[in-house]
């Protein structure tokens, strides 16, 4: 066979290989990928949302959050809505936010907290010292959460006694501090963990405070200051192969001075969470995947108002 033959060959086979299969002969055909947010296998242009996640390596290194806010404002269609007189924070999803349509999660437990006014709505209140990896899903398919939120859902895991633990340890302990100069915000974390069998435990301890941060002309803005300190602790045990029992505790305290125009009032937070879970799942029992969670989540806020400079000089005379 002649060289012209040959190459009249190969351009043959190339012709039927392009309308055969759509593809030119130098092209590669992948398979398909799927992402899925559903319980039901469906195509991704089908699909009404997305998913993305950051991890506490990502929170403490790239980002070095004070709240929860500087890593989430950067995942796509994601806004943060927060106040610098309030610890409390807001997500909006697509647009949509307050009256559940976001749902926010934290270890399984939904935040329902509500305050009407001139801000967000729907707040909550969370230290990210404490958080291990956020999951956020777009779109109304949050019901694989058991929830009817629109806007999407925000979950929180929390951290666990192998992110402290190195293989084969049975116990350590960190720190964390950090510094910043505007304010003076000072942030000092312990967390302790411990493994004994198939059990293990995770504490951790948190103080984060600010003094009144300066804006860019260098004038002190009043009322920004803040003083918190967030409490963790969270265990679990894994009785025998496959079921595993869980439980945490989250007691977050803030102080802070809360401004609405010239109105001003002292403000304290606390917030209380318990969880308690059960989950069980073997791969030689693909057909079963159990998982349960009771929780409890309380948060009182308090507030004082203070006394105008007027008032105070009435008060006075």
């Amino acid at each position: 066979m002649t060289r012209r033959h040959l190459l009249g060959a190969v351009g043959a086979c190339a012709l039927i290989a392009h309308s055969s299969n759509g593809l030119r002969a130098d092209e590669i055909q992948l398979d398909g990928i799927i992402v899925t947010t559903s319980k039901v296998a469906e195509s991704a242009i089908d699909a009404l949302s997305g998913s993305s996640s950051i991890g506490k390596e990502q929170i403490d290194q790239q980002f070095q959050a004070a709240r929860v806010g500087d890593f989430l404002d950067s995942m796509p269609g994601v806004v943060t809505q927060e106040n610098n007189t309030d610890t409390a924070q807001a997500i909006n999803v697509r647009g949509l936010q307050d009256f559940g349509r976001v749902n926010v999660l934290i270890e399984g437990a939904r935040q329902n907290f509500q305050r009407s006014g001139h801000n967000a709505n729907g707040v909550f209140y969370i230290e990210p010292e404490m958080i291990k990896r956020v999951d956020v899903t777009r779109g109304p398919t949050s019901v694989v959460y058991g929830s009817g939120a629109i806007g999407g859902v925000v979950a929180f895991e929390l951290l666990d006694a192998d992110d402290i633990l190195r293989e084969g340890e049975y116990a350590a302990v960190r720190s964390r501090t950090s510094y910043g100069t505007n304010g003076d915000d000072r942030l000092g974390s312990g967390t302790a963990a411990m493994r004994v069998g198939n059990f293990d435990i995770v504490a951790q301890a948190n103080f984060r405070e600010s003094n009144d941060y300066k804006d860019g002309d260098g004038n002190t803005v009043r009322n920004t200051g803040e003083e918190n300190q967030a409490n963790l602790v969270k265990a679990r045990w894994r009785p025998a192969e496959g079921h595993q029992f869980t439980g945490s505790l989250v007691d977050y305290n803030s102080e802070f001075v809360d401004q609405t125009g010239t109105v001003t009032r002292d403000t304290e937070v606390q917030n209380n969470q318990y969880t308690l879970g059960y989950t069980f799942a073997r791969p030689d029992t693909p057909l079963i995947n159990f998982s349960a969670k009771v929780y409890r989540n309380e948060t009182d806020l308090d507030q004082i108002g203070r006394a105008s400079c007027r008032e105070r000089v009435s008060l006075n005379v």
